[in-house]
């Protein structure tokens, strides 16, 4: 999937690599501070790290010392100088967890966004740029939704906009 000045791609894998232009966090990564913002880019694939996904408060419930976590994605898309990523939090057991306990709940569809954020893009309910990867609530009010949580189903991206379509997920 690309944009301007921006590529970003998954593996079969689930792995997702960005290259190009990063000044606004497109790439899903920090720079250090001293670096001018045309020197932000990355000129080869690197890997996204969705690890900074695990510190929002909503994902508590999914996380267990037990269970190796990750982010599977499921697809992409790149707006013009932001992305956003579909997918789910993938678990397996740790070597040696000798409990027999089922994963976490793993069926939780995630919408993660990054990058540029000047008109609120992201849905993030702030307009701050963002370098690493963040959770993007599917969910709204309980008045929109009647307390069902919603599934994402498709992500595209536009210009300074994102449009998903969700399902009520019983």
């Amino acid at each position: 999937m690309t944009y301007i000045h921006l590529f970003v791609y998954v593996r079969t894998d689930g792995c997702v690599l960005a290259w190009g232009r990063g000044d606004l966090g497109q790439l899903g990564r920090l720079f250090p501070a001293h670096v001018k913002p045309r020197l932000k880019q990355s000129s080869f694939p690197q890997v996204v790290d969705f690890t900074s996904v695990f510190t929002d408060p909503s994902m508590a419930e999914l996380l267990d010392a037990d269970f190796k976590t990750r982010v599977q994605v499921t697809g992409i898309a790149c707006g013009s100088e932001h992305s956003f990523c579909m997918g789910y939090i993938q678990t397996e057991r740790v070597p040696l967890s000798y409990d027999n306990a089922p994963p976490p709940d793993s069926e939780k569809t995630l919408l993660i966004g990054f990058g540029w954020n000047e008109h609120g893009n992201l849905g993030v309910g702030h307009t701050v740029n963002v370098s690493r990867p963040c959770l993007v609530s599917l969910n709204g009010s309980a008045e929109q939704t009647g307390d069902h949580e919603m599934k994402l189903n498709s992500l595209a991206t536009g210009g300074a906009s994102v449009l998903v379509t969700l399902a009520v997920h019983m």
